[in-house]
């Protein structure tokens, strides 16, 4: 699963998917700890997150972080690498919102050193995790097109990496447009947020901010329809990492449109509900959790009595919401046992 669905958005180093290491590493306790045994149990505990195996994603998500602690200080792309997507889930087991964004910072940090000590910028790696810092901080767009430019200054990272199966295809056009253009509207949305809370904005900056937010709802469409596309004509579609980047784009279009007060809100809101019934459980707590307004944009949605009973899947959805949302206690950290 994770070689297929989600290795092209968290490139770890093939060689930490051998059948022997991972064997290793779930039979050896903690056993000795490398930036392969590391990378490894990232892998496992992404993929079992996915699987909904939570409990076991947990355990296996701090027994990375003690892999960490012993191999941080070593100048090793692997160990970079396997922060990314280390640095991306580490916000969904922190005690606050807050908690989360400094715990992403740091580890987003920590991995962006590591490719600047090794000449690695020029990686999509690094540009993942420079993405990440500008985006736990709140930084502009214009932030990260610097890093991004500069570190494009320099020759491209040659990875020393063997090939492994498919683990070395390219990252796919689709996935990597939609992750990076999802990254960019939730910039432009946390600003826009930030800035209309600001009393001394100007009317004519507000509808300025209005404007762009206008413009990000044509951006949503076409990502959509970017994802549809590729669902039709891929061979083997990433099914569940564009289930969970159509759930995000889908709670966008809903939110721009709650903050623009437009009359098509409740239908957005709606279609939201909608998007996140027909997707796996793991796509759904991705969904809610990635932005805190799209649980607020589901208690909304709740409140206007939005007609559930004549949806589809009556049932699973209310299985669904309530597993997904009782799975986190109100400070969004993940109780597992719940889901």
């Amino acid at each position: 699963m994770f070689r297929r669905e989600y290795w092209a958005l968290a490139p770890v180093n093939p060689a930490s998917m051998k059948t022997r290491l991972i064997r290793s590493v779930l039979s050896d306790g903690d056993g000795e700890k490398s930036s392969l045994s590391f990378s490894c149990l990232v892998m496992l505990s992404l993929a079992n997150f996915f699987a909904e195996n939570w409990d076991y994603a947990m355990e296996l998500f701090y027994k990375a972080r003690r892999h960490l602690e012993a191999v941080f200080d070593q100048t090793d792309f692997d160990v970079a690498c396997a922060i990314s997507p280390f640095a991306w889930f580490s916000r969904f087991y922190s005690d606050s919102l807050l908690e989360g964004r400094e715990t992403v910072l740091y580890y987003a940090t920590l991995g962006a050193t590591i490719c600047q000590q090794l000449n690695a910028c020029n990686d999509f790696a690094y540009f993942n995790l420079a993405s990440l810092m500008c985006a736990a901080k709140e930084a502009g767009e214009e932030e990260e097109s610097v890093l991004v430019a500069k570190a494009k200054q320099q020759p491209p990272y040659r990875r020393n990496w063997k090939p492994f199966k498919q683990a070395m295809r390219p990252l796919r056009p689709t996935t990597a447009t939609v992750h990076g253009e999802l990254i960019q509207i939730d910039r432009l949305m946390y600003h826009s947020v930030s800035c209309l809370q600001n009393r001394q904005v100007s009317l004519q900056e507000r509808l300025q901010i209005f404007d762009k937010l206008r413009e990000q709802l044509d951006a949503v469409a076409c990502l959509e329809a970017l994802i549809e596309g590729a669902r039709k004509t891929e061979p083997l579609p990433i099914t569940t990492t564009y289930d969970m980047q159509t759930c995000l784009l889908s709670g966008q279009r809903a939110l721009i449109l709650s903050i623009l007060e437009a009359p098509e809100r409740l239908n957005a809101a709606e279609r939201f509900v909608l998007d996140l019934v027909r997707v796996p459980r793991s796509a759904m707590l991705v969904a809610l959790r990635s932005r805190p307004s799209n649980d607020v944009l589901l208690s909304n949605a709740v409140r206007k009595q939005i007609p559930f009973y004549s949806l589809p899947h009556r049932r699973r959805f209310h299985l669904t919401v309530n597993a997904a949302r009782a799975g986190f206690d109100p400070t969004l950290r993940i109780n597992s046992s719940k889901c």
